[in-house]
């Protein structure tokens, strides 16, 4: 046997091997002299139980809908027994495994309690002479060492599928959250670098005929730019990303400087902590992103204040504004602020204003 066919194999059995029990109920005809009627008797019964059970196999039927099995193998029970079936010894056993899969656990111990009455009234009334009627107690064992087992292996079962399932909800939301990380992250580390890189060819190209040594010089910062773009796109998709604030202002100053707009800065983040720094510096990255492509602006100023209990960061320029509509970036601003546990207010009216506060004072 394979290792792939020994478990379908063992889940073979686990499902139909168990009918092979009902072979207790031809102990009657073994012990009876009473010619071919017993033996009609008893396999009627097993006929019947066994399209019982696999008709609730293949249905899977649960709940109360096992109920009714259940009760379908006690009343053939109660109709054979007046003639000496052995079936008060075997087919309550089934009943059992019925009902344990009929509710919780209070609900199958009340269905078990009631059956065990059921099964020992079926004794009782049973003509099978003594001691042989004696076998037939078992049964009344059997019902709880069958119910409660079957009901513990069906719990466990329906626990590890519930749990499978959350685990997969949790995997994709696991996924979808990393691709919207990788998505804000890209916008954040290619849109004021790529910007900053339109602007310096452009000047490149006003350049070249009257001072070829400084657009020489500037064709060497497009090439330093495009090299730290691809080693934050490289940082960014291996999901690490650090970023200083020093260094973010200073491409904040150049970028407002190259494109004619008046850069005003004031505060510093010394002493913050890496990721309080790394949050503010990507929202001043998009927000003069945002005023070299969009504001018409002819200043900009940046204001970061640092107390004890919250860092309030500010950028506002003179441009055109915006009538309230939020892009991509913007959107990715808010997600990246919240999750901090912070705000971010953006007005577009008169200029943009874009304030943000962060409950994160000065920290190591």
């Amino acid at each position: 046997m394979t290792l792939d066919a020994a478990p379908r194999a063992l889940s073979w059995f686990t499902r139909w091997g168990y009918l092979v029990f009902l072979a207790f109920v031809l102990i009657g005809p073994f012990r009876s002299d009473e010619g071919v009627g017993p033996w009609l008797l008893e396999g009627a019964v097993i006929l019947i139980t066994v399209g019982l059970y696999v008709a609730r196999e293949l249905t899977d039927a649960r709940g109360d809908r096992a109920v009714y099995f259940a009760v379908a193998l006690m009343v053939l029970t109660f109709v054979v027994t007046p003639f000496g079936s052995g079936a008060p010894a075997v087919v309550p056993i089934y009943a059992a495994a019925f009902l344990a899969i009929s509710g919780n656990r209070a609900v199958v111990f009340r269905r078990l309690g009631i059956l065990t009455i059921l099964t020992t009234a079926a004794i009782i009334l049973s003509p099978v002479p003594w001691p042989f009627r004696a076998f037939f107690f078992v049964s009344l064992v059997m019902i709880w060492f069958v119910g409660l087992g079957v009901h513990a292996d069906v719990s466990l079962t329906t626990e590890t599928d519930t749990l499978r399932r959350e685990n997969a909800r949790v995997q994709h939301i696991a996924t979808v959250t990393e691709r919207e990380r990788i998505a804000r992250d890209l916008h954040d580390v290619a849109g004021q670098t790529l910007t900053a890189m339109i602007l310096r060819t452009q000047l490149i190209k006003r350049l070249i005929p009257s001072d070829p040594d400084r657009a020489l010089e500037e064709a060497h910062a497009v090439e330093a730019g495009s090299r730290e773009l691809l080693d934050n796109i490289r940082r960014t998709v291996s999901g690490w990303q650090q970023v200083s604030w020093d260094d973010e202002v200073d491409k904040a100053r150049t970028s407002l400087h190259l494109a004619g707009i008046q850069p005003t800065v004031s505060g510093g983040a010394d002493g913050l902590a890496p990721s309080t720094e790394t949050i503010l510096a990507l929202v001043v990255r998009e927000a003069v992103t945002n005023v070299l492509r969009h504001s018409d602006a002819r200043a900009c100023s940046i204001s970061l204040t640092v107390d004890d209990a919250t860092t309030r960061l500010e950028i506002v320029d003179d441009g055109t504004g915006f009538d309230g509509g939020t892009g991509g970036g913007i959107r990715g601003m808010h997600e990246r602020v919240l999750a901090a546990g912070g705000t971010l207010r953006v007005d577009g009216s008169g200029g943009t204003r874009i304030a943000l506060e962060l409950p994160v004072g000065v920290g190591s």
